[in-house]
């Protein structure tokens, strides 16, 4: 027999349990669970997918929990080990394409990333829970190997989707300046000079330094003959970027030390 529950009665199942509506936990979170784990045009959830909900509704209610097996008073069964293993599997399968799904999505809201992440936070704890119950199973029963096969695939697909969210939220971020680039140490030092700013005297004289260094190269590049030049077109006389920043921040620095006066009023 096929048990399905329609959103009214699984808000009021949820009403009636006790401890579980509250401020941290409204009647608009349980809706929300409905909707995540209900299919498309369908208006009724399975036992399967019931079970679902509740894992959902428990790691919003408890975020620093994790999903714990009740102890068990009976030896284990090995039909309901394979049933509960099958039904968890199911579970997890479900969640990773959920998970596949919406991290290729271009334009998400704050909404449906925290709802990704959350996601991916249940899919790795099916996965801690379908690996304890495989390791119930008998190393020689004929579902032992289809299942294990099964899990490996699914948490392939995880790590791919994770992996892949990753990623286009690092693109999304802007390239990252390395700690040991010019331009960052160009930024601290000028930052240590002048902390409130430069004064435009300042800048006027870093435009000239710059000016000047430039003309210097260029005058040397057309008085050089071409055969003395380097092939890759690199020049002794020439200077990296990284070399040219320290110029400017050295003359920066005299011109700063050289042109301040101490204030009266600060003694």
């Amino acid at each position: 027999m096929n048990i399905v529950v329609d959103n009214v009665n699984f808000a009021k199942f949820c009403r009636d349990c006790p401890h579980l509506i509250g401020p941290s936990f409204t009647l608009v979170d349980v809706d929300l669970t409905f909707c995540k784990v209900k299919l498309k045009r369908e208006r009724r959830i399975t036992y399967a997918m019931f079970l679902e909900a509740m894992g959902i509704m428990a790691l919003k209610k408890y975020p620093n929990l994790t999903l714990n097996h009740g102890q068990q008073l009976d030896p284990p069964n090995t039909v309901i080990t394979l049933e509960k293993t099958q039904l968890s599997l199911e579970q997890y399968q479900r969640q990773v394409h959920m998970v596949n799904t919406l991290s290729r999505v271009n334009s998400a809201s704050q909404a449906e990333v925290q709802d990704l992440e959350d996601r991916i936070k249940f899919c790795y704890m099916l996965q801690d829970e379908v690996a304890e119950l495989v390791s119930d199973l008998p190393r020689g029963y004929e579902a032992y190997r289809r299942i294990c096969k099964e899990v490996e695939i699914i948490s392939a697909n995880l790590e791919a989707s994770v992996k892949y969210m990753a990623k286009v939220h690092m693109h999304r971020s802007g390239v990252v300046v390395s700690e040991d680039s010019p331009r960052k140490r160009e930024n601290a030092a000028l930052n240590k000079l002048f902390p409130h700013g430069m004064a435009p005297g300042i800048q006027e004289t870093m435009k000239q330094i710059m000016q000047a260094e430039h003309d210097r190269v260029r005058f040397k590049d057309a008085k050089r003959p071409v055969d003395d030049k380097d092939d890759d077109g690199d020049d002794a006389d020439s200077f990296r970027p990284s070399e040219f920043s320290d110029l400017c921040l050295g003359h920066m620095e005299d011109t700063a030390h050289s042109t301040w006066q101490p204030d009266e009023d600060s003694f």
